[in-house]
Parts: C-alpha cells; sequence; structure tokens
C-alpha cells in the first residue's frame, strides 16, 4: 500500500523542505497540505503557491486561537478567533475522514492542533517538528497528542516537562539548500555594498516604515533587495521599483532566496526561526529586528543567539523610527568583514546542521516502515 501523509502547520519553508526530500526518497508517497492561505480577493500567497508548484492537493481549514491581550481594542478579534476554533476541529474532522493519511507531519501553529487532535481520535499517528529554541503554546498542546517532536535545536536547550521532552528528538532545522547554494547573483552595476531587508512572509509594517523614511539616505549607500510582504503601507510601490538600485518585491519565492542571499552582503531582518538558522549557516551580518509580541519572546531568543557569537546586533522594534537608525545600519556596514572573521562559529557548529532535510524525512521513513 502507498503510503499517504498530511502535512500541515506555521512553518511551510520547513515542511516544504522535508517534502521535496521524501519525494526524491520515494515519488509514489502520497501528500496532502493543510493550510489557511487559500487565495482570496485575487491575491495568492505565498504557502498556497509553492505547495501548488508540486501539484500537491491543498485542502483550506479554518482555525482560530487564544491569544493574550491587554488592550480592549483587540477583544473582537479575540472573539471572533475564539469562534473559530470549534470551526477548526469540525472542518479538521472531515479533511481526515476523507484524505485517510497514514501520518500526520505537522509545523506547529495554531492551524496545526485541530488537526493532530482530531487525528489522534480517529486513531492516526502524528509528529511535530518545532523550530524555534522555544516550545511555542500550540506546540505544547500538539505535543500532548503526537508520537515525536523533533526539534531544530538540542534537545537540552529546551525547558518543558518530562513528558515533553522523553518525546523530543534532535533533527536540526530543515533547509532547503539546493536553493540557498545558488551561484547566481543579482548585478546592481556597481560596487556598492547590499543589503537585503525582509520582515518575513507577510512582511513587517514598522520595518518597512522605517526603511521608507530613510530610503534615501540608504539607497545612496547602499544596494537595496527587499522583500516587503503585503504590509506596504501608503509607500509608493511602483515608483521605487523603477529606482536602478533597489529591487523590490512582496516576496521571494524559495527559488529566489539563494540568488537573494549570494548578492547581499548583510541583511536586517525579523529574527524568525527560519531565518536565523539560515543566516547562522550562511554566516551572513546582520541587524536583526525581534517580533516583541512573538510567542514565549522566541525571536528574541533566536536573535540572542547570532548576536552572543559576534554576527548579528539586536534593534528594539521601538528604535526603529527613531532618527539614529540609517546611521547605525550605516556604522554596522562598516564592521561586516570583522564579524565574518571574528564571529565564534564554533558555538552553533555542533547544533546547526546542514542535514535537517535529511533527518527528518529519514524520521518519517522509519515510522512509516514500522
Amino acid at each position: 500500500m502507498k503510503s499517504r501523509l498530511l502535512f500541515t502547520g506555521g512553518h511551510h519553508n520547513s515542511a516544504l523542505a522535508v517534502i521535496k526530500w521524501l519525494l526524491h526518497y520515494d515519488p509514489d508517497i502520497k501528500i496532502d497540505w493543510v493550510g489557511d492561505q487559500y487565495p482570496k480577493n485575487g491575491v495568492i500567497y505565498p504557502e498556497y503557491k509553492e505547495v501548488s508548484d508540486l501539484s500537491i492537493p491543498y485542502h483550506k481549514i479554518v482555525a482560530g486561537k487564544l491569544f493574550r491581550f491587554t488592550n480592549p481594542v483587540y477583544l473582537p478579534m479575540a472573539i471572533v478567533s475564539l469562534v473559530k476554533i470549534p470551526l477548526g476541529f469540525f472542518k479538521g474532522f472531515f479533511i481526515l475522514l476523507t484524505v485517510r493519511p497514514n501520518l500526520i507531519v505537522s509545523f506547529g501553529g495554531f492551524i496545526a492542533v485541530p488537526i493532530v487532535v482530531v487525528g489522534k481520535l480517529l486513531g492516526i499517528r502524528s509528529v511535530t517538528h518545532e523550530q524555534t529554541v522555544v516550545v511555542g503554546f500550540a506546540n505544547k498542546i500538539i505535543g500532548k497528542f503526537v508520537d515525536k517532536i523533533y526539534v531544530s535545536w538540542p534537545v537540552e536547550f529546551y525547558k518543558v516537562d518530562v513528558n515533553l521532552k522523553n518525546k523530543m528528538v534532535y533533527t536540526g532545522l530543515p533547509v532547503d539548500f539546493s536553493f540557498l547554494k545558488s551561484n547566481k547573483k543579482i548585478d546592481f552595476h556597481n560596487k556598492n555594498k547590499t543589503i537585503y531587508i525582509t520582515g518575513g512572509k507577510k512582511g513587517s509594517a514598522v520595518l518597512n516604515e522605517a526603511i521608507y523614511s530613510n530610503l534615501d539616505v540608504l539607497s545612496s549607500k547602499f544596494n537595496i533587495i527587499w522583500s516587503c510582504g503585503s504590509a506596504k503601507g501608503d509607500f509608493d510601490f511602483e515608483k521605487i521599483r523603477e529606482q536602478k538600485n533597489i529591487y523590490v518585491k512582496e516576496y521571494f519565492f524559495g527559488s529566489e532566496v539563494g540568488e537573494v542571499f549570494n548578492t547581499c552582503d548583510f541583511v536586517i531582518s525579523r529574527s524568525g526561526a527560519h531565518t536565523v538558522y539560515e543566516l547562522a549557516m550562511l554566516k551572513k551580518p546582520c541587524v536583526l529586528v525581534p517580533i516583541p509580541w512573538s510567542s514565549n519572546g522566541e525571536q528574541q531568543k533566536n536573535a540572542e543567539l547570532l548576536r552572543d557569537i559576534g554576527l548579528a546586533e539586536i534593534i528594539d522594534e521601538d528604535a526603529l523610527l527613531h532618527k539614529d537608525f540609517a546611521e547605525k545600519i550605516i556604522k554596522f556596514s562598516d564592521t561586516l568583514e570583522k564579524r565574518v572573521k571574528s564571529s565564534d562559529f564554533s558555538s552553533l557548529s555542533d547544533i546547526v546542521t546542514e542535514k535537517g532535510q535529511e533527518n527528518l524525512g529519514s524520521e518519517i521513513i522509519k515510522i512509516l516502515k514500522a
């Protein structure tokens, strides 16, 4: 009988890296995807496009989550999210009865919770992967229902109860290095240093505002590769695209990321797990702006890993719109060579691996064969 896997979760880049390894290992494996990024109002989201490009069936789910807030302005949003929670479980039940997978592979996030929980009730095995150095709220719930919790960092990094820790297996972060190690470059036809700016898949409104406010100064000193996401604010996107030394897109897909990293001299970014891991592997100097409300302060902890070895500088989000932002970037650019030469990569050499994709793929194959 051919194996059928159901992938779901909030970190689609890691999931896709594993899917590609599995399909190369066994082209007959059947894979389905559950997500909430289905096209609407003419917008096609990166997750949906990259999954669909692999001819993988995409099943839409509406799922809610619990989140903390102190400002009453968020109360309506919290109520709507609460209403979505039972809808997610109902939809998850329908999807699982339709797909009937041999194994559920979760990559965390609130989307994966109903799929994993309902899967347990239906007797479907599941595993999950944690990308960050802390276990998020969703994965703490998911972890109670899965057979294994695969982690990007050594197990001893994680402060969780013994029941979860006993399920943990270190694999590293799955990364598709066939794209990252591109030999191509974007030619700006000058000798200026190049910055890659990204706020993540959806972009960051406050980071975009900081860049836009200082664009004249920054573009006079640097070439700029800018992944602005959908949170573009009020700036004139098309006008910026016309400038010769600025290459701006809403999102750079997996097949483009290697060329971007190969071109840039340093990076200004949020500090999501995937981005930080890639920066560590590629030894790219970076200015990191952690999301202050990320679960358990995970983005701050991610950023501190690179700051502590000397590769990164951390800027608080509140400081982005200060007048000295551009000056800080210019000063940072003068330290690039020193950072690469003097950073203590030995402290990461035993915990950051290029084999995360293969390691997790092999673990999944072992479960299917058991």
